[in-house]
């Protein structure tokens, strides 16, 4: 199964899906979205081809406000938070 480019990836249904699928299997997932790798056995945060960081998605996040993951979490809230105050300000016109 090949999961090709998902625009709006992140729903129940789809993280469901994929829970699923990966029943049983060794999955390599490549996310742009940190939430599709929540319930994953090992993240490995990479960057330039360097493994930067690697746990679960816990203990990443445990690492605190100078963990790379973190960090990336945090830029991911606040970029979708402001992709939602400019789509409510364009309906708004």
């Amino acid at each position: 199964m090949q999961i090709g480019s998902i625009k709006a990836f992140g729903s129940i249904d789809d993280q469901e899906a994929l829970d699923q699928f990966m029943i049983g299997r060794t999955t390599l997932m490549i996310a742009h979205y940190l939430s599709t790798i929540r319930k994953a056995d090992l993240v490995m945060v990479i960057q330039r081809g360097c493994v930067l960081q690697m746990g679960t998605h816990d203990e990443l996040f445990a690492k605190g406000e100078n963990g790379v993951s973190c960090k990336l979490i945090k830029m991911q809230k606040i970029t979708y938070e402001i992709v939602v105050n400019n789509a409510r300000k364009s309906s708004a016109r």
